[in-house]
């Protein structure tokens, strides 16, 4: 015969039937569990998380002006990008066949040819000089907390990160429109009165690593002679302090929306 037993109200909805086995415990063992967890999931819940903030070192760092070149970087947080950098294409398996739905039309979604995995920093150069900028010569380097220099990646880097991810026929379609976001090459050049702004690609890297960051521009002409070769050089340093901070989050239940409660910055 069926147990019966009385479930608060709050519970009914989510009240199930179990029969009884004859000569055994195990029904209502399940029961107790059931209830236990119908319990459980409309109890207050409290959960954390760790997150990484992203601040400048010195708000001053941000624009530097220098001989007459100005460098200004635009922080993206690692992890997220922006969203011209996706774009929408046919879709596909992990195998690379395109997918279709049961009336034959193309099924399609939004891709990136950039991976959430690499960090993508936006740069601009004004240039106040007389003479054009080339940047055939510019050096340009990512330093973690622990002095570790990390090269960009070229265009071609990521194109074949890329189709590594995705081998199918659509991404080519994805690349040609990426074709359009400038990306940091030696073929660059600021005329004078001008800025010219451009998109820096990093490998994957340790971002959840706190400390201090540092996006570094070396050979950056401010002088040249009547043959455009560089007689004068400069550098723009620019840094980012990464902290932990650990979030706790509060919901009523396990079906209501959390809301965050306290953050807090964890010493270095």
């Amino acid at each position: 015969m069926p147990i019966k037993i009385k479930i608060p109200s709050t519970l009914r909805r989510y009240a199930v039937s179990v029969k009884q086995i004859p000569g055994s415990s195990t029904s209502r063992f399940i029961f107790v569990i059931a209830v236990s967890l119908l319990s459980s999931a409309c109890s207050p819940m409290t959960f954390t998380r760790t997150v990484m903030d992203w601040q400048p070192y010195d708000h001053n760092e941000m624009s530097q002006r220098k001989s007459g070149v100005v460098a200004q970087l635009k922080w993206i947080t690692p992890g997220s990008l922006p969203s011209d950098f996706y774009f929408r294409v046919q879709a596909c398996n992990r195998y690379g066949q395109l997918l279709v739905d049961q009336l034959g039309h193309p099924v399609f979604e939004n891709v990136s040819p950039a991976s959430n995995q690499q960090m993508w920093e936006k740069i601009a150069l004004t240039n106040n000089t007389r003479h054009v900028i080339r940047l055939n010569q510019v050096v340009i380097r990512l330093f973690d907390p622990n002095g570790n220099q990390i090269r960009p990646l070229t265009r071609n880097d990521v194109a074949s990160a890329f189709l590594q991810r995705r081998p199918c026929s659509s991404s080519n379609i994805a690349l040609d429109e990426f074709r359009r976001i400038n990306i940091f090459n030696r073929n660059l050049e600021v005329v004078p009165g001008t800025t010219s702004t451009f998109w820096v690609a990093f490998p994957t890297v340790a971002a959840n690593l706190p400390g201090v960051w540092k996006f570094a521009l070396y050979e950056v002409p401010v002088r040249v002679d009547a043959t455009g070769r560089a007689t004068k050089t400069t550098q723009f340093d620019i840094r980012m302090v990464a902290k932990e901070v650990v979030e706790t989050y509060r919901a009523a239940n396990i079906f209501a929306p959390s809301v965050l409660v306290s953050a807090k910055t964890k010493a270095p």
